[in-house]
């Protein structure tokens, strides 16, 4: 995976722990005298236990397969964790992953996080400052090959960007399905160039910007910015950020039969019932918008 040369590579001392090479690594790891007896297993070679290496691949092989398709995991674990799995793996005749995604790390303040400086930040602290959503989005808003680096803005820069996607979809007030045909070009060619998330995401709050736009127009292009907003979140595992926008289907179907007869006066030119009508929908808390081709609708606050 790293593709080093053994005679750059340093070894352990020749022959630490009945080694043959220095470069071996351990699949069982001899019993420690300090180490509890319950963390140990009879085998034919002594008294000893498995490896790092050897657990995740049988862990892998046990429930996944003998192969399977994305195996993930931090740059740091490269070399020797993941190329040590991968070697045993392939000995034992496996095929093991097709695919490997390597992340990396999540910086506090530019300093790498660790006990020893103990600047770490747990998830509960995260959760105190921001929606679940708002979190996920953070975390894609650093490509996954480079470090994402925390502040204590982070999560709320992130759940004012979140929040200014969800207010475009209320503000329309439409109810659409995510489907990939709506999917913007540049948001594919985004998601197919190595995951580049954070370019996605570019091309997804410039839907929002047109779609507002539309939306202040009149403009019947707003029910596409919409659902291409929509599909968007949909891809990028968002879409619960839209959670708290579902109405009450009995209430969704009064204010539409309320547009319904309000359009209906209108073609008749009755507008003094029209005029009422959108008074009354203003006293159950909606706001209606007329575009060339339909009514839209959404909840005040």
């Amino acid at each position: 995976l790293t593709n080093q040369k053994l005679e750059n590579m340093e070894g352990e001392t020749e022959g630490t722990f009945g080694r043959r090479s220095p470069h071996d690594f351990a699949l069982f790891k001899a019993h420690k005298p300090e180490e509890p007896v319950s963390a140990a297993w009879q085998t034919p070679w002594g008294l000893a236990r498995p490896g790092w290496h050897i657990e995740c691949s049988a862990m892998a092989k046990h429930f996944l397969g003998e192969s399977f398709d994305i195996h993930g995991g931090g740059l740091d674990l490269r070399f020797p964790h993941h190329e040590n799995e991968l070697a045993q793996s392939k000995s034992a005749g496996d095929r093991f992953a097709n695919f490997w995604l390597h992340n990396a790390l999540i910086t506090i303040n530019g300093n790498k996080m660790s006990k020893s400086l103990g600047n770490g930040i747990s998830v509960s602290e995260l959760a105190n400052q921001g929606s679940w959503a708002a979190i996920r989005y953070w975390l894609l808003s650093a490509n996954y090959r480079s470090n994402l680096d925390y502040n204590p803005a982070s999560i709320t820069e992130a759940q004012s960007a979140l929040d200014r996607i969800v207010s475009f979809v209320k503000r329309v007030g439409l109810k659409v399905d995510p489907s990939p045909k709506a999917l913007p070009e540049d948001f594919v060619a985004a998601m197919n160039s190595d995951l580049n998330v954070p370019a996605a995401l570019a091309v997804l709050h410039e839907t929002v910007r047109m779609g507002n736009q539309a939306f202040d127009q009149q403009s019947a292009s707003v029910t596409d910015h919409l659902t291409q907003v929509v599909s968007m979140l949909d891809v990028l595992g968002l879409s619960f950020a839209l959670a708290d926008q579902a109405v009450d289907p009995a209430f969704a179907e009064r204010v539409e039969s309320l547009i319904s007869k309000r359009n209906s006066a209108k073609n008749a030119k009755d507008f003094a019932t029209a005029d009422s009508i959108r008074d009354e929908l203003e006293q159950l808390g909606v706001t209606i918008k007329d575009l060339p081709d339909k009514t839209i609708w959404s909840i005040n606050g």
